[in-house]
């Protein structure tokens, strides 16, 4: 019997507005992917974070393009931020930070 390959996760990341400007919405678009093709029945967890606001925190399953998006608006606390993106699928995971 032939081994199976192992499942391997991608994450894609787009952000919509570089830079945003204050009091504008930003909005992240995560595709997740495996060696198949797109995957959809992940779930992707995230967490938005900058030194002046608190964090923001999601978790969405991808969609039948294998792709989810969030949005928040930058405010006057708003500065640099940092992503965090977690997806998983049938027990496999992929981390990746901007």
């Amino acid at each position: 019997m032939e081994a199976e390959k192992a499942r391997k996760l991608s994450i894609s990341i787009k952000l919509l507005k570089d830079p945003v400007k204050l009091g504008n919405k930003q909005t992240i678009f995560v595709t997740v992917s495996d060696n198949k093709g797109v995957s959809t029945s992940a779930t992707v967890n995230g967490k938005i974070s900058s030194g002046r606001f608190s964090s923001d925190l999601f978790s969405y399953a991808t969609n039948s393009e294998g792709k989810v998006s969030h949005s928040w608006k930058c405010d006057s606390k708003c500065g640099t931020f940092s992503v965090s993106i977690e997806a998983t699928a049938g027990g496999f995971w992929f981390r990746v930070w901007i």
